[in-house]
């Protein structure tokens, strides 16, 4: 649990590195959702597509 606690940090106070865990975390997710949903549900697009564009609109 610590670990988990050092890699992405905890409240406000996060450090670049931390930052960046959750981002990445957060992308490789997102992935992983959109292969499991399929092609038919995204059309012809790649899953990776999707993902650039949905962190690309969120603020």
């Amino acid at each position: 649990m610590s670990l988990m606690l050092t890699i992405f940090g905890e409240g406000r106070d996060l450090n670049s590195l931390q930052m960046t865990a959750r981002a990445v975390a957060v992308f490789f997710g997102a992935l992983v959702l959109i292969r499991i949903a399929g092609r038919r549900s995204f059309g012809q697009r790649s899953p990776f597509d999707y993902v650039v564009a949905i962190l690309l609109v969120l603020p």
